[in-house]
């Protein structure tokens, strides 16, 4: 009986081990330029907030503010108030506005419809982009910007080393 106890107790050690070093493995593959996703507060009032980790130790933050307002649009409406092409125009201005960024070399890699308010109606756009870095081996960093349904950028602000611009 004793020799079964240590066995078991050898297979279980051997087991929480191997998922122990499969969550280290995993957790050090997930991209690190992926957005950071908030949702501060559910509903009518609800913050999104996005930030893009850019070359040069830049931080983009773009973040949708306040209450949910503008066009309502339902899942069972034939279209939204502003078409994804719309949106992408938009992000593409509020992108090139901001100082310190490349004006040239961003590829544009998906434009997802999201809610901010289902209940309501209220949905916002989030657009996204890519550029190489200039190092070698080149590494690809991506911005993400939200645009409003009523064709509004969403706030966006520069951290240069921890310092907003």
């Amino acid at each position: 009986m004793k020799t079964y106890s240590i066995r078991l107790l050898l297979l279980l050690t051997l087991i929480a081990a191997i998922a122990v070093a499969s969550f280290a493995y995993f957790q050090k593959r997930v991209p690190q330029n992926f957005p950071e996703v908030s949702n501060r507060a559910p509903g009518e009032n609800a913050i999104k907030s996005y930030s893009s980790y850019l070359p040069g130790e830049i931080r983009v933050n773009s973040s949708l503010n306040g209450p949910s307002t503008g066009p309502v649009w339902y899942q069972t409406d034939p279209a939204p108030p502003l078409s994804a092409r719309d949106a992408v125009l938009v992000a593409i201005d509020g992108r090139t506005q901001l100082d310190g960024l490349p004006k040239e070399g961003w590829e544009l890699t998906g434009c997802e419809l999201k809610p901010w308010n289902f209940a309501a109606g209220h949905w916002y756009w989030l657009v996204k982009f890519r550029i190489w870095s200039d190092e070698t081996p080149k590494t690809a960093k991506q911005l993400t910007i939200a645009v409003k349904m009523n064709g509004e950028c969403s706030d966006l602000e520069i951290i240069d080393n921890g310092n907003a611009r």
